[in-house]
């Protein structure tokens, strides 16, 4: 058994499509903020609690088609296990690129949740991240607080990033990760489409040390996991190498 490290829509996809290895067909697998929420789904992404009545469950959100996912079902090797890994508040000027490198080198795709302020200012590393194959997902603009903010307010800071997102990429990101993984009803039933939050925390954002984020991952995953980092500390891009190895050598 082992890890194997992908992004948010394929680990979806991956839990949808288990089947008995002797069902196992040739298949192509892709590589693949502070958080108050104590309830986090275990088998996909997790949605606050507060939204539940308002947003679909991240399960029934699996059984819908991914714009930007093959329309053929995933065959998943029941032996391997799975984990997605996420950043936010990118893109870096400096760390992103870093880290993209990173994952090239470790044939490991994942999920960026970018701010739109940022990728304004750096819509070529927007880019630059989907070519190469990952996944980006809207985290607003200014990293607000999206269950304080009125229904309006909420409107923009996600339009604004959608636009900035599609401007860069030639398409308007699936999935939205509130800051804070704060959101209310009112603000999911804005939104109107999946909200991605974590159920690992590898707290780079509090230690700032990449043998803690790498010490806080071994202690807290599992399998299904969605792990968030932050692609904009340099301790972060350093600890990642560390974590997929680790991440690939464990079962």
């Amino acid at each position: 058994l082992f890890f194997e490290v992908t992004s948010v829509a394929s680990l979806i996809s991956e839990e949808k499509g288990k089947v008995t290895s002797s069902e196992r067909s040739s298949q192509s697998f892709k590589q693949s903020e502070q958080s108050t929420n104590k309830n986090k789904s275990t088998e996909t992404a997790s949605v606050n609690e507060s939204t539940q009545e308002s947003v679909k469950s991240t399960q029934s959100q699996s059984t819908e088609p991914e714009p930007t996912q093959e329309s053929t079902e995933a065959v998943q090797d029941p032996t391997v296990k799975s984990i997605a890994i996420s950043f936010d508040d990118g893109p870096g000027a400096t760390t992103t690129p870093q880290l993209l490198q990173i994952l090239k080198e470790k044939n490991v795709h994942a999920t960026f949740f970018v701010l739109g302020e940022n990728t304004a200012q750096h819509p070529e590393i927007v880019k630059q991240t989907a070519e190469a194959g990952h996944e980006i997902g809207n985290h607003t603009y200014d990293h607000q607080d999206l269950a304080v903010l009125s229904a309006q307010s909420i409107t923009e800071e996600v339009a604004k990033t959608d636009t900035g997102i599609k401007k860069a990429t030639g398409k308007t990101p699936t999935f939205v990760r509130p800051p804070y993984g704060s959101i209310t009803s009112v603000g999911a039933s804005v939104i109107r489409r999946p909200i991605i939050e974590w159920s690992v925390d590898s707290e780079d954002w509090k230690t700032r040390n990449p043998d803690l984020i790498l010490q806080k991952i071994q202690a807290t995953v599992y399998d299904g996991a969605i792990i968030l980092f932050h692609d904009i500390y340099p301790e972060t891009i350093r600890a990642v190498p560390q974590v997929i190895d680790y991440l690939q050598e464990q079962g």
